[in-house]
């Protein structure tokens, strides 16, 4: 027996091709959904709660990673737990934190063109609403990946195969499905089981440590447990050996484990009880609706020790400026809905101390002279020399605190 696990980009027909392969296989269909149920009832909360809790990128790193954690590893402690009978179909984006030694990992997709195109047809809806329903779509899958992932959510080695769903019937992708499912499990089904077991418990371990505190990642193989600490507070060898010996007595005694291991986790960085800052870094607000592109520049100015957020849209941006002002923000000119100008004039009016720089490849003079007279710091034009861009950033940042010092 085995699993068959479905990540699908709205508009790609992933719901025919599911009812298809319930009907070969007669395996139960599991969701996201059904997990946020039981997720709700077990904590006391309302799922769409939960659900906001779950999806919610934080702006500038500024919420609470323990607890966001917690509910991550609550979520899949259940998602596993649903898995443990084997044969069942999984849709939904817990299978990106599902291991591949229990199911088979499958992306269901194709270019939007396509997706807009079969998401109108297939819900007789005019092609303006499909397209903004699919861009939606990947702009949403986009943040949780960023969130979780922190790579492409359509990155082929998260799956076993990514699949355009635009190249074969719906019959005809149910068959290579099961067929690529059938040929990784045909001479490990007896192991699945054992699998899912060890991934039920690292999840077990897990949640229980991150309710004492202990921000650790657990693999747990058979009676064996390794566990990673990403931070804590030791500064000695000594005091680190006795937090390893804590952790181990930390854990749940009915989990029978006979070989338990405690290691440095590898983003460890080790506490500086001595070291101090005396100048926060710059935040940065990347407004821009072409997602590769604004993403690879944020990964490039964080390298340069700048902390950055990403929004793919003005409404976006604006919600988000409201909950943590940046410093600094970026922002494209040509967005759908609210454009680069409007985000511009509504920010200069609410926070007029935070300073906006044009970035854009589709500019005009006089889009170039409006920007100036509502108050950018500066007018870019794609493609950007990134120290220059740095540069820039830093000037504005200087600007801002000359300012503040001397209305102080």
């Amino acid at each position: 027996m085995f699993n068959i696990s479905i990540v699908s980009l709205k508009g790609s027909g992933a719901k025919e091709i599911i009812e298809i392969l319930t009907n070969k296989t007669g395996f139960e269909i599991v969701t996201d959904e059904d997990v946020f149920n039981e997720l709700a009832k077990q904590v006391g909360s309302k799922k769409k709660k939960i659900i906001n809790s779950f999806y919610k990128v934080p702006i500038f790193g500024n919420y609470n990673k323990l607890k966001d954690k917690i509910l991550l590893t609550k979520f899949k402690l259940i998602l596993g737990e649903k898995l443990a009978e084997t044969g069942k179909i999984f849709h939904g984006v817990g299978t990106y934190f599902l291991p591949f030694e229990i199911t088979s990992k499958f992306l269901l997709g194709g270019d939007i063109a396509f997706r807009i195109g079969h998401l109108a047809r297939i819900e007789k809806i005019p092609i303006e609403k499909a397209e903004k329903e699919v861009r939606q779509f990947d702009k949403e899958l986009m943040r949780f990946s960023r969130k979780y992932l922190s790579e492409n959510p359509c990155n082929p080695a998260l799956f076993n195969e990514t699949i355009n769903t635009r190249i074969m019937t719906s019959d005809e992708l149910a068959e290579k499905i099961l067929e690529i499912t059938s040929n990784i499990f045909e001479s490990k089904s007896l192991l699945v089981k054992e699998k899912i077991q060890d991934f039920i418990k690292s999840n077990i371990i897990q949640f229980h440590l991150l309710n004492q505190g202990e921000d650790v990642d657990v693999f747990v193989q058979g009676t064996k447990a390794k566990i990673s600490i990403n931070n804590a507070n030791f500064f000695t060898k000594k005091s680190m050996e006795n937090h390893f010996e804590k952790i181990k007595n930390l854990l749940p005694k009915e989990l029978s484990l006979t070989d338990i291991e405690v290691i440095l986790g590898k983003s460890f960085e080790y506490p500086q009880p001595y070291r101090f800052s005396f100048n926060e870094p710059v935040k940065v607000l990347l407004v821009d609706d072409e997602i590769d592109f604004v993403d690879t520049l944020s990964e490039r100015l964080q390298t340069r020790s700048f902390v950055t957020a990403v929004t793919y849209s003005g409404e976006e941006a604006l919600e988000n400026i409201d909950k943590d002002l940046p410093d600094v923000i970026v922002l494209d000119l040509k967005m759908p809905g609210l454009d680069g100008l409007e985000v511009l004039r509504r920010v200069k009016k609410s926070h007029p101390q935070t300073e906006v720089i044009i970035l854009t490849g589709h500019g005009s003079e006089r889009e170039k002279q409006l920007a100036f007279e509502l108050g950018a710091f500066d007018y870019l034009e794609k493609p950007i020399n990134i120290d220059k861009l740095s540069e820039i950033i830093k000037k504005a940042y200087s600007k801002i605190h000359q300012i503040k010092n001397l209305t102080e």
